[in-house]
């Protein structure tokens, strides 16, 4: 049965070892399909962004349905090229043609045991959609919200105004 896959993987913040300017990858596993994301566009001190898209990214598998599929894992993989950190969720997700970006918290990887604290690992901003080819094996991405415009070059800037209010023996 053949899938497919459209994914595009924003940002990442609080991602491990904040002291110094790391370049990760993000991988997206689903059963023995991966996809993983060039060099970030921009890397600073815990925050990479990779606005990357994987378009009409397709593969096979011998599940019968997408919910067969099961499970899908997100790593963020180092420059050593080890899977250090990652995120599992069930296929089910990400069956949305028209998905929105959501926030994906990651884990440490105990084994690799690179990020010692649960805390360190990370976000991961990513829209991901999955479906199942039938007969005429296409999907028109262009038609839903999501897939009409480009992954943008360069972040929006957006004006932000904080009032900060120090308070004193609030109950808690």
């Amino acid at each position: 049965v053949t899938y497919e896959i459209m994914a595009e993987v924003g940002t990442g913040i609080c991602l491990p070892h904040a002291t110094k300017v790391q370049k990760y990858h993000v991988a997206i596993q689903i059963e023995d399909h991966v996809l993983q994301t060039k060099d970030p566009k921009e890397a600073k001190h815990g925050y990479n962004r990779w606005n990357e898209r994987f378009s009409h990214n397709r593969f096979e598998s011998v599940a019968t349905s997408v919910r067969k599929l099961e499970r899908i894992y997100f790593y963020l993989v180092n420059s050593d090229k080890q899977r250090i950190c990652y995120y599992q969720a069930s296929i089910q997700d990400f069956v949305n043609k028209d998905p929105v970006f959501k926030w994906y918290p990651l884990a440490n990887d105990t084994a690799v045991h690179k990020v010692h604290e649960a805390h360190e690992a990370g976000m991961i901003s990513m829209k991901l959609s999955i479906v199942k080819l039938d007969e005429e094996n296409a999907v028109d991405w262009k038609k839903f919200f999501a897939w009409k415009k480009k992954p943008p070059s360069r972040m929006a800037n957006y004006k932000v105004r904080i009032y900060v209010f120090q308070c004193k023996d609030l109950p808690a």
